[in-house]
C-alpha cells in the first residue's frame, strides 16, 4: 500500500512482478487499492499495465481455441494427450483466471504417441520453428508455431522433465499422471506434482510464479 504514494516505486514493483509472471495478481490487488485511496498519479502507472493484461486475456482465449481444436484432431487419430500447466493451472488453481497467464498451450502425450501427434499438427497449419540444431528428440519437447500467426505456440512433450541426465532420477510423463489421477482429471494430488515438477525440474524456481503455482496447488 505504501507505494501507491510513490508512482516510481510502484513503478519498480510492477516492473520486477512482470518479470516473475505475477503482474496480473500485483495489478489486480495495487488497483484495488488505488481506487480506494482516490487513485492518482500511481493509477496512471498502474493504467499502462492493466492494458497490457487486456492484450494478455486476448492470447489466452486464443490459445484456448487453438487448445481445443487440436485436442479434437488428436483423439480422432487415436493420440492420448492431457493438456497441463498454463490453462489448466489458471482454471483449477486460481479464483480468478486471469491471474494465471499462459503464453502456449503444453500437451503431455505418451512417448509411443508423440510421433503421430507431429504428423497431426501440420495439417491443422502449424510449423516447426527453423533451428541450426534441434534437441526434440533427445529433450522429448517439440515445438510448433502458428503459420500464419507465430505468436500461438504449441509444446507436445512426452516427458515433463527434459534434460537426459536429470530424467534418469525423475521422471513425468503420460502414464504416471494418468497413475495418480486414477481417472479424476485434474485430481489435487496431479496437479501439486505438475507444479513441483515444473518448477523444480524445467525451470529451476527461476520465477516467483512457479512458486505460486506450488502454493495453489497445496491450498
Amino acid at each position: 500500500a505504501d507505494a501507491l504514494d510513490d508512482p516510481q516505486r510502484l513503478g519498480r514493483i510492477l516492473r520486477a512482478a512482470d518479470r516473475h509472471g505475477v503482474l496480473p495478481i500485483v495489478v489486480r490487488k495495487a488497483s484495488a487499492l488505488a481506487r480506494a485511496q482516490a487513485g492518482g498519479a500511481t493509477d496512471i502507472v498502474l493504467q499502462d499495465y492493466r492494458e497490457r493484461l487486456v492484450g494478455w486475456i486476448g492470447q489466452s482465449m486464443l490459445l484456448d481455441r487453438h487448445a481445443r481444436n487440436i485436442s479434437g484432431h488428436l483423439a480422432r487419430a487415436g493420440v492420448k494427450a492431457a493438456i497441463v500447466k498454463g490453462p489448466t493451472f489458471a482454471n483449477a488453481l486460481y479464483r480468478d483466471r486471469s491471474d494465471r497467464p499462459f503464453t502456449d498451450i503444453d500437451f503431455l502425450i505418451p512417448a509411443e504417441h508423440l510421433a503421430a501427434a507431429n504428423r497431426v499438427m501440420p495439417a491443422l497449419d502449424f510449423v516447426r520453428p527453423q533451428k541450426s540444431w534441434d534437441n526434440s528428440d533427445r529433450d522429448r519437447e517439440y515445438k510448433w508455431l502458428g503459420r500464419e500467426n507465430r505468436s500461438v505456440l504449441i509444446e507436445l512433450h512426452g516427458d515433463l522433465v527434459h534434460y537426459p541426465m536429470l530424467r534418469r532420477q525423475v521422471s513425468f510423463g503420460y502414464d504416471r499422471l494418468a497413475a495418480i489421477e486414477d481417472g479424476v482429471r485434474n485430481r489435487p494430488a496431479a496437479l501439486l506434482m505438475f507444479a513441483v515438477v515444473h518448477a523444480a525440474c524445467g525451470h529451476k524456481f527461476h520465477q516467483l510464479s512457479l512458486l505460486v503455482d506450488v502454493l495453489q496447488a497445496v491450498r
